[in-house]
């Protein structure tokens, strides 16, 4: 990476932080790093990895696919919604 303002170990530590749900601002602060510096790295990585999903992951043979549970909520949850919002927007609720 382009970023070698902080080190390779100390970038390690700051994916595994984040990927356990450490906050941004928690980082600056556990790791000493500058907030323009954290965020640029981390641009940097999510580039790379959607550079490498988009070379490994793009145009597979498949032949079968199994999907478990593919549920989203479209706007908002469907008990949350009152009697004219289903009727006004009945494409609200879950999918």
């Amino acid at each position: 990476m382009a970023n070698s303002r902080i080190s390779k170990d100390k970038r390690a530590l700051i994916l595994a932080a984040l990927a356990e749900g450490v906050a941004i601002n928690s980082l600056v602060r556990m790791f000493g790093v500058g907030k323009p510096n954290l965020l640029r790295f981390l641009n940097e990585t999510g580039k790379a990895c959607e550079d490498w999903h988009n070379r490994n992951f793009r145009n597979l043979p498949v032949s079968r696919i199994e999907c478990d549970e593919q549920w989203a909520y479209v706007h908002t949850h469907k008990e949350r919604l009152t009697k004219t919002e289903k009727d006004d927007a009945p494409w609200k609720g879950d999918a």
